[in-house]
């Protein structure tokens, strides 16, 4: 029984190994949003852990982080959350007021995602649907 459940606990963080989890702490030392000239092509979801929305978006999350892991192809697009409820100083920064929200970081800009909430939309929005978005 232990041995299950050491496996499935060990298969999970593998899955999610991809996905980095964002705080006021490190998010500027990682992505250096503030300079405008990011570590990377980050698609960063805000969410607050008691939100239903964020829950239902969390196995979404999960098959995008799979896919960019798999497929060398993605850009470099980097993944991440934020605990708004921990990180209200990240959240205020970035004016997120409702969950979740999702903003994507590249080319020295900034873009908010208001599609729908399936991988592969969030996919193509990160590959090449943001340029069709006004940056923020």
């Amino acid at each position: 029984m232990y041995n299950a459940v050491f496996l499935l606990i060990a298969f999970i963080s593998i899955i999610n190994a991809d996905i980095i989890d964002l705080t006021d702490d490190n998010f500027e030392h990682l992505t250096q949003a503030s300079g405008g000239q990011t570590t990377g092509k980050w698609l960063v979801k805000f969410y607050a852990p008691w939100c239903g929305h964020c829950k239902r978006l969390v196995p979404i999350w999960d098959e995008v982080s799979e896919v960019i892991s798999t497929n060398q192809s993605d850009d470099g697009i980097l993944l991440a959350n934020v605990d708004c409820t921990k990180n209200p100083q990240v959240a205020k920064r970035f004016g997120v007021s409702g969950y979740p929200t999702i903003k994507y970081f590249a080319d020295r800009n900034m873009y908010s995602y208001d599609g729908a909430r399936i991988a592969s939309d969030l996919m193509e929005f990160a590959s090449e649907g943001y340029k069709e978005t006004t940056a923020e």
